[in-house]
């Protein structure tokens, strides 16, 4: 009886073992200790022109991302026109709900 246990904590170790194996190299590969995680380098604009330009590029994404956000807003509610105003037998339907208050803005 005793050689049971014995041989279900040694195949236990062996496989805590393996795993520890496995897994530590591809932490290790992953990311060195202390190493920062790499970032492609922005650039300080120097100039005024160049601050300009900048600028300009952040004004030009922003009206993307406004448009963007008023056609999903816009999807959204094409969406939720197109479902039954009352559904015959119980409450709204939940996905409809969780989709609503995910795309909301307050």
């Amino acid at each position: 009886m005793k050689s049971l246990c014995f041989q279900s904590s040694r195949r236990r170790a062996f496989i805590l073992g393996v795993l520890i194996a496995a897994v530590i190299p591809l932490h290790a590969s992953g990311q060195e200790a202390g190493a920062q995680p790499k970032t492609p380098e922005m650039k300080a604009p120097h100039t005024p022109e160049e601050h300009f330009a900048r600028a300009a590029e952040y004004e030009r994404k922003a009206k993307e991302y406004r448009q963007e956000a008023d056609l999903q807003k816009k999807m959204l509610d094409d969406q939720v026109k197109a479902l039954p105003a009352k559904p015959k037998s119980g409450p709204e339907a939940g996905w409809v709900r969780n989709l609503a208050d995910t795309f909301r803005i307050v």
